[in-house]
């Protein structure tokens, strides 16, 4: 008896342990199905108010939030927010493994009423959000999606491939197709204001940022100085606003309210480059450097004399840009509707006026040169700002400059013999110099050189009055380049040389002079063999790296 009431006593126990057990791991399951249903309920809206701090709680590993710029970003956001739950069919809870599955029904809205009701044309962003509220039509649509319980912060997430199944119900809604942030209307207002704001200076806007670059048509734009950089925007205004005062029209060639052609008249280019290579200018343009080469050392102040040069030449181009005769323009436009910042881009050159055709408005014959040159002598002469010393200084100047322009076998040496440096003896044989038909410039010379015993030829170029005369050296240690210079540079002068072989750039140093007075210098590009057939190519320049100084070309045959 007492066996039977102590078996009896332990079924009781382990009946009402396992009636606890069971009551206790369903009270759990059904607290894991509560914060589940929460979980879901809160991701959606979540998502639609934009609270992406909720997001990543609750989202395991993340999610990508729609960003409000994209074309139905705001939209969708809206639609994701409108979702309701209907149903949780089941929700299975495995503890053990931390995972959990639920069988959701969500009513969601149904956009084919608002594709019907919006049409096909331009359809603004606010009034597709304020036909959403209008509508009434649902849909069911039941998904299985799966949580993860999160350990450390005691809490279930949603795994993040269904978050993505949820918003994956909205990326197949037909929405419409012309879905736009701007009106036809504001585009055609943007459009229009880009040449009077252009006319008045004004480059900045809310809706475009000018690119500085597409105005400095005269130079390459490496001279950050401030004085050319206004110049240069004073002849973008004057040339903006002549294309504004002739009028501007819209074209619509791209059958799109946002992209478009803008027409008119523009200064003719032919007409401003004319002027630009004309006496009146090239006079102008010698007094300005003349003026400048009076404040500044020309061997160590190249770019302030460069910079007040351009400067005047922008300044120089606004003030004729009124008086030129007209020539068709055409510049393409256009803005991303579907992004609530407007952002005006442009194809083509804002102010067409070739960069080859520039440089060859700057070349000009020596007879001008030196008549322009003579007449801005004159001219400072008479306005006070040459002495008589200066004046005098300046016209025996110029009549050395005619004498080696005119004559430039002055300094061309019919059979040229240098040793070479203390350092390096001249290897070249047989050096001869000419004056070559094909010369670009007055003053031009070429030398070249026989084949030495290993098989080297060079070939330099000159202008009179500068480099004397080249050279090489050829040894295991490399290429050496040996130049003999007429004029002799200042410490201080930055010059820069490049090298190629074969063709293909392979070096490019900057070299500062260390002493006043030196005319020999000595470049050396190491260890570095020709093969057959292999050339060799050294440049000198200056420091702005736009003025070549000497150009030697070594050849292995």
């Amino acid at each position: 008896m007492i066996k039977t009431k102590a078996v009896s006593l332990v079924l009781t126990l382990l009946l009402i342990l396992g009636i606890i057990l069971t009551s206790g791991c369903s009270a759990d399951k059904g607290s894991d199905a509560e914060e589940i249903k929460e979980v879901t309920e809160r991701f959606i809206e979540a998502y639609g108010s934009g609270n992406t701090r909720v997001l990543d709680e609750i989202v395991k590993d993340g999610l990508m939030y729609a960003d409000l710029q994209t074309t139905y970003g705001r939209v969708f956001i809206e639609i994701v927010a409108m979702t309701e739950v209907d149903d949780y069919e089941y929700i299975d809870v495995d503890r053990k493994d931390r995972t959990a599955v639920a069988k959701v029904t969500l009513y969601v809205m149904d956009t084919e009423e608002l594709d019907k009701r919006l049409g096909d044309g331009i359809v603004l962003e606010e009034d597709v959000l304020d036909e959403i509220y209008t509508l009434t039509m649902r849909r069911k649509e039941t998904l299985m999606l799966n949580y993860a319980y999160d350990i450390d912060n005691g809490r279930w997430q949603i795994k993040q491939s269904s978050a993505e199944d949820i918003l994956d119900l909205f990326n197949h809604m037909k929405f419409p197709a012309n879905l736009s942030k701007h009106s036809p209307e504001e585009a055609e207002m943007i459009f229009n204001r880009i040449f009077d704001d252009f006319s008045k200076g004004d480059f900045d806007q809310v809706w475009l940022k000018l690119d500085r670059d597409a105005i400095r048509v005269f130079d390459d734009g490496s001279y950050d100085d401030p004085a050319v950089a206004e110049a240069a925007e004073a002849f973008a205004k004057a040339y903006f606003g002549y294309i504004y005062e002739h009028g501007v029209t819209i074209d619509h060639a791209y059958d799109s309210y946002f992209h478009v052609n803008l027409k008119g008249f523009a200064p003719s280019h032919i007409a401003l480059l004319d002027y630009m290579s004309g006496d009146e200018f090239v006079t102008r343009n010698y007094r300005t450097v003349l003026t400048s080469v009076n404040r500044h050392d020309p061997d160590t102040e190249t770019e302030a004399i460069y910079c007040e040069m351009y400067a005047d030449l922008y300044t120089a181009m606004a003030e004729q840009v009124a008086n030129m005769e007209s020539e068709e323009y055409t510049i393409e436009c256009y803005f991303d509707p579907t992004k609530s910042a407007v952002d005006v881009k442009f194809e083509g050159e804002l102010i067409p006026i070739p960069a080859d055709k520039v440089e060859a408005a700057s070349i000009i014959s020596g007879d001008q040169r030196l008549r322009c040159k003579r007449q801005a002598i004159e001219d400072l002469y008479a306005s006070g700002e040459y002495t008589k010393e200066q004046y005098d200084q300046a016209i025996s100047d110029l009549e050395l400059d005619i004498t080696l322009t005119k004559d430039p076998s002055y300094y061309l040496n019919e059979n040229v013999d240098w040793e070479g440096t203390e350092n390096y003896r001249n290897q070249a044989v047989n050096v001869t110099e000419s004056i070559p038909d094909w010369a670009w410039a007055d003053g031009v010379i070429l030398g070249t050189s026989g084949k030495d015993g290993n098989g080297y030829s060079m070939e330099y170029l000159k202008s009179s009055g500068w480099l004397d005369t080249a050279g090489y050296c050829i040894s295991d240690g490399g290429i050496t380049v040996l130049l003999k210079f007429v004029r002799a540079y200042s410490a201080g002068t930055v010059l820069i040389c490049d090298w190629s072989i074969d063709g293909k750039e392979t070096a490019s140093e900057t070299f500062t002079v260390e002493s006043d007075g030196t005319d020999v210098f000595e470049f050396i590009l190491p260890g570095t063999e020709l093969g057959k057939y292999g050339t060799c190519e050294f440049s000198l320049w200056n420091e702005k790296h736009d003025t070549v100084l000497a150009v030697v070309r070594l050849t292995k045959t």
